[in-house]
């Protein structure tokens, strides 16, 4: 069976060619965290010093949302309201000719004539 040799990170860093690429990839990282931490802060401070900005923002947006969503219900309840009349109106003049069918034939089967 062949001998599998490990290489583990920590022994890496210790070997003379790759001890100057880890260092660098090391400050790379700790540069980046650093970084991600800054931007992380700044934001939070940002947002801790408007804190009463936003919450108002956030009030003001809430109610123009609420409003705006009334607004287009009533809107579509009038087109709703609008298109049932006109169906409304619609079978109600169906109707009328049906009735005025009914009564003609009727009055003309009463007067009808045969020979």
């Amino acid at each position: 069976m062949p001998k599998v040799n490990l290489i583990w990170f920590g022994r890496l860093g210790n070997h003379p060619t790759l001890r100057a690429p880890l260092s660098v990839l090391r400050r790379r990282a700790s540069n980046s965290w650093s970084a991600v931490q800054d931007v992380y802060f700044s934001t939070k401070d940002i947002f801790e010093r408007h804190r009463v900005v936003f919450t108002i923002s956030t009030s003001v947006a809430s109610l123009a949302t609420a409003w705006a969503g009334y607004s287009l219900r009533h809107y579509h309840q009038r087109s709703i309201e609008t298109r049932l009349e006109s169906i409304e109106e619609a079978n109600h003049s169906l109707l009328v000719s049906v009735g005025h069918f009914f009564e003609a034939s009727r009055y003309a089967k009463q007067f009808r004539c045969e020979p």
